[in-house]
C-alpha cells in the first residue's frame, strides 16, 4: 500500500511538472507574437506619418489612363518614345527580382542597378570611340540612406534622375526619388522623394517623363493583387501644381493622394488633347521601329538611319534639337488647324482673338520651318567636314 501511495505521488509530481513547462511554453509564444505585432505596427506609422506629412503639398495631376499588367514585365508595355531612350532588364538578382537599366536615345549613356539580395545600387556608363567606359558607381546617391535603388530614369534634360528605392524617408515599401546632377561639382544633389500622388504606402516603382509629348508613365502595386502592377499614364505640369487653393477637406486631399479613381483627376487638363498627343506618339514610334522616320539625307552618297550612326557627337546632339523642333512644329500645325476651324464656328465677338492668335501661331510655325531648315544645313556641315 506504502509503495502504491509513493507511485501515485510520483507519477502527480510528474504531471504537474509538464504542465508547469507547457504554460511557460506558452506564455513565451504569447510574448513573441506581441512583440511582432508591435514591429508591424510601429513601420507601419511610420509610413502613414511620412504620407500625412506630405499630404498637403499634394500634386495635382491628370491621369488620363490606367493599365494593370504582371509585374515581371510591365517594361514591355511601356511605350517609351525611341526619342528619349529605352528601358530593359540588364539582369536579375538571386531571388529573381529584375534589375533595369535606362539608355539614352544616342545610345553613349546609361544608368544601371547591379547587387544582390543585400542591396543594390546605381552604376553608370559612358560610349567611348567603340567600348562602353568602366562601370562607375554613384556613390552620392548612399545606399545609407537608400536601399535596393533600381528603376533608373533620366530626363531629357540630361541631369534630373528618377529612381526607386527604400530610403529612410519612404513611405511605403519602394518610393520614387528625384536628383538633379551639378555638373560645376560633378555630383548629385541630395535626392528627394517624389511626394504624392507619385508615392505611396505600397510600392512604387517606376516614374518616366517624355517631354517632347508631354507625357508620362508612373507604375505602382497600389490597389493591386500580388505579382501584378498598374500603370499610370499622366500629364506632367511644369511648374508643379498644388491644391493650395482648392479647399480641399482632408478626406479629399487623400482621395486624389492615393489615385483613388482617375477620372476625378481628368478636371485638371484637357484630357481629350493628351490622348490625342499619345495617339500620335504612338503612330510615330510604329514609324520608327519599321524604319521610316529616321532617314537623315547628309548628301547624295550617304543616309543616317539611327542618331549613332553619325560620326560626330555635336551631330548627334544637333539632330536631338532638331527632332524636338520637328515635333514642335506638327504640334504647332495641329493647334493651328483647331484655331482656324473654331474661327469659321465662332460668332463675331471672339473672332478678333482669335484672329490675333491665328496669326501669332503661323509666325511661330514659319520661324519653326526657318530654324529646322538651320540645323539641318549645320548637321550636314559638320557630317562632310
Amino acid at each position: 500500500m506504502r509503495n502504491l501511495n509513493r507511485l501515485l505521488l510520483i507519477t502527480l509530481i510528474m504531471v504537474s511538472g509538464i504542465n508547469v513547462r507547457a504554460q511557460k511554453n506558452r506564455v513565451v509564444k504569447l510574448k513573441a507574437k506581441t512583440t511582432k505585432t508591435t514591429a508591424t505596427k510601429t513601420v507601419e506609422n511610420a509610413g502613414q506619418q511620412i504620407f500625412h506629412t506630405m499630404l498637403p503639398a499634394t500634386a495635382k495631376v491628370m491621369f488620363i489612363d490606367s493599365l494593370v499588367v504582371g509585374k515581371a514585365d510591365f517594361l514591355s508595355k511601356i511605350p517609351l518614345p525611341h526619342e528619349i531612350g529605352t528601358l530593359s532588364v540588364r539582369g536579375k538578382n538571386s531571388i529573381g527580382d529584375n534589375l533595369v537599366q535606362y539608355e539614352n536615345d544616342f545610345g553613349d549613356r546609361r544608368f544601371y542597378a547591379d547587387g544582390d539580395t543585400l542591396g543594390t545600387s546605381l552604376f553608370s556608363q559612358t560610349l567611348l570611340g567603340g567600348g562602353w567606359s568602366k562601370p562607375m558607381i554613384q556613390s552620392d546617391l548612399s545606399e545609407s540612406n537608400y536601399s535596393f535603388l533600381n528603376y533608373p530614369f533620366l530626363c531629357s534634360d540630361g541631369v534630373t534622375l528618377f529612381f526607386s528605392a527604400q530610403g529612410h524617408n519612404s513611405m511605403g515599401g519602394r518610393d520614387i526619388f528625384m536628383t538633379i546632377y551639378d555638373s560645376d561639382k560633378a555630383e548629385w544633389y541630395e535626392p528627394q522623394n517624389y511626394g504624392l500622388p507619385f508615392n505611396s504606402t505600397a510600392n512604387d516603382y517606376l516614374l518616366a517623363v517624355d517631354d517632347l509629348d508631354s507625357i508620362g508613365w508612373l507604375v505602382s502595386d497600389r490597389f493591386q493583387p500580388k505579382d501584378s502592377v498598374c500603370i499610370y499614364t499622366f500629364v506632367p505640369t511644369n511648374p508643379r501644381q498644388d491644391f493650395t487653393n482648392d479647399n480641399l477637406s482632408d478626406a479629399q486631399l487623400q482621395h486624389y493622394a492615393k489615385i483613388t479613381r482617375i477620372a476625378d483627376t481628368w478636371k485638371f487638363g484637357n484630357r481629350a488633347q493628351a490622348l490625342s498627343r499619345l495617339q500620335a506618339m504612338l503612330q510615330r514610334n510604329s514609324k520608327d521601329q519599321n524604319g521610316q522616320d529616321m532617314r537623315f539625307v547628309v548628301n547624295d552618297q550617304r543616309i543616317v538611319t539611327t542618331p549613332s550612326a553619325f560620326k560626330s557627337d555635336e551631330s548627334r546632339k544637333l539632330f536631338q534639337q532638331l527632332r524636338e523642333l520637328q515635333q514642335l512644329l506638327a504640334t504647332t500645325d495641329a493647334t493651328l488647324a483647331s484655331k482656324r476651324l473654331s474661327y469659321h464656328d465662332a460668332n463675331t465677338s471672339p473672332k478678333a482673338q482669335l484672329t490675333k492668335e491665328i496669326l501669332d501661331l503661323e509666325k511661330q510655325y514659319q520661324q519653326q520651318q526657318t530654324d529646322i531648315k538651320s540645323l539641318e544645313k549645320k548637321i550636314r556641315t559638320i557630317e562632310v567636314r
